[in-house]
């Protein structure tokens, strides 16, 4: 195992055994371990900017996650140039961020960006490719833009489809076509590609994803619409569990599904 990999494998202990309070400061010292070893300005340390703004997204510390996102975007542009897909990779990362910022035009520039990378560099049936639309539909959703939303998403599953070893991706993708599919009012469609999503989670890629909670939340709100709250309930219950494993108790996600689970109680979804 080389000196990077023993740094990622450091990363996943430390999301599997620290306490929520703990990681970001187990994350920082790994990042400076990282860059003792390699140099501040190396593409692996910009893989361990990049890993650290994931986290701050994951915990919407949006400003810190477009700081780590945009030195992993300067490393790499000076080092590997703006027609490779490491670079193009970071600036997705960067993109994704500034979407949930509201900053939608520059996300937008951004992405078409890193498809226009993608096509050039690995071609359009590959995963990253699938992945960039799949992002960019992620931003026609926030601007209300849904059948955008669903042509760039339906794009990047027949992609998938044919890349079995992807399942990661696959899931993802599902939820968010169910979750398009549920704001279109397609409640039969969207209740099958989450369904299918948290199959996949549960019996073949883990739990311990956003993605798998956020399914779940749009499953429970189906079955509730359905007539169905006490299967919505026993489903909240599953994506409240989950979000508290990854967030812990105080953050955003999970108060809103403990508001979402106490709203459901009211309405006779408690079987108490």
């Amino acid at each position: 195992m080389d000196q990077l990999d023993e740094l990622f494998r450091q990363i996943d202990a430390a999301y599997e055994s620290c306490a929520p309070a703990l990681l970001e400061e187990r994350l920082l010292a790994i990042l400076s371990e990282g860059c003792r070893l390699f140099g501040e300005d190396s593409p692996e340390a910009a893989s361990l900017f990049s890993e650290l703004g994931s986290y701050y997204r994951g915990s919407r510390n949006l400003a810190a996650s477009e700081r780590s996102y945009g030195r992993a975007v300067s490393v790499l542009k000076e080092r590997c140039g703006e027609d490779d897909p490491n670079y193009a990779t970071a600036l997705s990362n960067l993109a994704g961020t500034h979407r949930l910022m509201r900053r939608f035009e520059e996300a937008e520039e951004e992405f078409q960006r890193c498809l226009d990378c993608f096509r050039r560099t690995v071609g359009k049936r590959h995963i990253l490719y699938a992945s960039g639309l799949n992002n960019l539909s992620l931003l026609r959703l926030d601007q209300g833009d849904l059948p955008g939303a669903a042509a760039l998403l339906n794009e990047a599953s027949e992609i998938l489809a044919g890349l079995p070893d992807k399942l990661d991706e696959r899931a993802a993708s599902l939820v968010n076509l169910g979750v398009l599919y549920y704001r279109s009012g397609e409640l039969k469609a969207a209740r099958c590609r989450l369904e299918e999503a948290v199959s996949l989670y549960e019996d073949k890629l883990g739990t311990a994803t956003p993605h798998y909670h956020a399914a779940l939340r749009c499953l429970a709100l189906i079955c509730g619409s359905q007539g169905e709250p006490l299967r919505a309930r026993d489903i909240l219950q599953k994506a409240l569990a989950a979000a508290r494993r990854i967030y812990g108790e105080s953050h955003p996600e999970v108060q809103a599904l403990e508001k979402q689970l106490e709203k459901l109680s009211d309405q006779g979804g408690d079987a108490s």
